[in-house]
């Protein structure tokens, strides 16, 4: 098999950032009360929003750039996977198994409410993430 490959783990449900849940978690380590994601860059992840149990999904399946990225049931089509590729200094970017594009915050909007959407993959902050 070449690429990254889906990998199969146990589905947990943890809450991040914006209320959303990662299924199929890599790796974990708990210090105290809170616990620490560690992805595998080989590994796709399927995310999940704890208060509608819907995915993250790129509109459409599609594979532009500035596709927007909505919640969806749940299918586990490749537009719902996600795989989380070590960035600078301890973050992320979140790549889309379908189109290799990754998640990023559009125009490089820093209000609340901006739109997050699929870009080409350029390394700029508005594609980097952190797991809390």
């Amino acid at each position: 098999m070449t690429g990254p490959r889906r990998s199969r783990l146990r589905r947990l449900c943890l809450p991040l950032a914006g209320a959303a849940a990662l299924v199929g978690v890599a790796g974990i380590s708990a210090p105290g009360a809170q616990a620490k994601i560690t992805p595998q860059s080989y590994t796709y992840f399927d995310l999940k929003a704890v208060h509608s149990g819907k995915c993250l999904d790129v509109g459409g399946v599609s594979t532009a750039d500035g596709a927007n990225i909505v919640q969806y049931a749940c299918w586990a089509g490749p537009n719902q996977q996600w795989r989380f590729v070590p960035a600078a200094a301890g973050y992320y970017t979140v790549r889309a198994a379908h189109s290799g594009k990754c998640l990023e915050v559009g125009g490089w909007n820093t209000a609340d409410g901006a739109n997050v959407n699929q870009w080409s993959c350029h390394g700029g902050a508005n594609q980097q993430w952190d797991i809390v």
